[in-house]
């Protein structure tokens, strides 16, 4: 069973590039050069906004906009990368959304072509992926320290598919090597025999290989750091007016739970509320905070710290920041 799935996987079509990716004539040659992931020509340019703007259309009504909308907002809300929807080809690079019965797949990078280059989806496949490899992103385990964290069984992979999992020259912009990354394999990508064609040196990261459920905590950074986003992804400092206080009121919370009950540290997610700059704070996870549950900082600051050792945020934490007077302030 688990090899029909591997086949049937519409991102793994052996006669593209790792399955799902198209790739010029200067892409292919500079690949075998070691650079496509570094030649930032690739990437969509920035503008003097600070936004990334990328315009896509859809090639006919039938695609499932709603699925691709969804997808576009997700990248939206965790990167500085803005897409507009435009009606016909404009002669400027852009996105064409369309269907593909025969499987997922894109280009990497920014293309010129007058008349837009195709992202191709399967029916009622999730596109974060392949818009993921349209921003310029190669696949996970195709990183250049990969061997650190998987071991690929090239035993069990399709000999004419072997090349798909070469490692190349990629920048990684100092983030670690994420088994939750959405741009990363399943355990079981061009299985020969059914066995596993990846395994994850960290077991646990074995169960996250493949996910396409949403961006990973890792997958945000990386897309912020590669387009220069300016973005706080793991401390948020809050600072009140002079003689002011934070006042900060939960609406949801859910992290991964601690491991055993006597887990004191909450290994694998954690959220730290330090009250002050200084005040140490016990690790919140699981559902240990409560919807409504309000925090008050000790002075005018307060500082949220947010770690995951799993790269994996579902469904995460919002809450209210109001200012409130400190009545314990001496120029109140």
């Amino acid at each position: 069973m688990l090899l029909i799935l591997a086949r049937n996987n519409p991102e793994l079509n052996p006669d593209l590039y790792q399955g799902d990716i198209m790739l010029t004539d200067e892409q292919r040659k500079a690949l075998e050069e070691r650079k496509v992931m570094n030649d930032s020509s690739y990437w969509w340019p920035k503008a003097a906004d600070g936004y990334v703007n990328v315009n896509y259309r859809f090639a006919a009504p039938s695609i499932n906009q709603t699925m691709v909308r969804r997808a576009i907002s997700s990248w939206e809300t965790n990167t500085c990368i803005r897409f507009h929807e435009i009606t016909s080809a404009d002669g400027k690079p852009h996105l064409i959304f369309q269907d593909n019965n025969s499987g997922c797949n894109s280009n990497i990078g920014r293309i010129y072509f007058w008349n837009g280059q195709p992202v191709n989806l399967a029916p009622g496949w999730i596109p974060v992926h392949e818009i993921g490899h349209a921003m310029g992103f190669n696949h996970e385990q195709s990183r250049s320290d990969r061997d650190d964290y998987v071991i690929v069984m090239f035993g069990n992979i399709l000999t004419s598919m072997a090349s798909n999992f070469d490692k190349r020259g990629t920048i990684n912009f100092g983030v670690p090597y994420d088994y939750s990354s959405v741009m990363h394999y399943d355990s079981y990508a061009f299985t020969s025999n059914g066995n596993e064609t990846l395994i994850a040196k960290n077991p646990y990261g074995q169960l996250f290989m493949g996910q396409r459920d949403g961006f990973s905590f890792m997958d945000k950074r990386i897309a912020n750091l590669q387009y220069n986003c300016t973005v706080d992804e793991y401390i948020q400092i809050i600072t009140a007016p002079a003689c002011k206080k934070v006042r900060l009121t939960f609406t949801a919370f859910g992290l991964i739970s601690r491991a055993s009950a006597s887990d004191n540290s909450c290994y694998f997610q954690q959220l730290i509320v330090r009250r002050s700059d200084i005040l140490a704070s016990q690790p919140y996870c699981g559902t240990e905070i409560l919807s409504g549950q309000v925090f008050e900082s000790v002075g005018n600051r307060m500082v949220l710290h947010f770690i995951s050792r799993l790269n994996w945020v579902r469904p995460g934490y919002s809450a209210t920041i109001t200012f409130v007077q400190d009545q314990t302030s001496p120029n109140w």
